[in-house]
């Protein structure tokens, strides 16, 4: 069993997960267990979400769903591989999953070095021309405020953390 704690600062609440696997003999697969407290001096009792992450779970004390996945799965439409961006996972990988496909992990290995070393080059460029890697998608920020000011409350260690924030600058679906 795993258990990790974190900051939800938009929920006002510390979570601490519990992951279970199956026991030998007994259990079920894919289980955890979720508590969120509010801050020491808050007056709400804490939220407890137990289920598994494979189907679904609800809330212990009030029954209610959170988080439901076994209605229909609705299709992904890919581009065909022609059409797709140099970046794109599947066109990018479409070497080693044929190879992995086929059994064939010479094939694998050649596309996986082939992938590894151009990112290898590409940094390598990047430090002879005094350049860093551009963030498209997301914003660093190095001291989040949101989570110092929960960590307090909480008395969070580390007491700082950065994060990336995404710019919902996407491509649309």
């Amino acid at each position: 069993m795993a258990r990790r704690g974190e900051l939800h600062p938009e929920l006002h609440r510390l979570a601490i997960h519990k992951y279970k696997g199956k026991r030998y003999f007994s259990g079920k697969s894919h289980t955890f267990k979720a508590t969120l407290t509010p801050p020491p001096h808050g007056s709400s009792a804490p939220t407890v979400i137990e289920g598994t992450w494979h189907t679904s779970s609800k809330g212990v004390h009030t029954g209610a769903v959170f988080h439901d996945v076994t209605s229909p799965k609705e299709e992904v439409a890919v581009a065909p591989i022609e059409e797709q961006g140099e970046w794109e996972s599947r066109k990018l990988w479409f070497g080693i999953a044929k190879g992995i496909r086929e059994g064939d992990f010479e094939t694998v290995a050649t596309f996986k070095g082939k992938i590894e070393n151009d990112q290898r080059q590409k940094r390598r460029d990047e430090a002879t021309a005094n350049k860093t890697w551009e963030l498209k998608h997301f914003q660093y920020i190095e001291s989040d405020p949101v989570y110092e000011h929960f960590g307090k409350l909480f008395k969070a260690n580390p007491p700082t953390e950065d994060v990336y924030v995404y710019l919902n600058n996407g491509p649309s679906s």
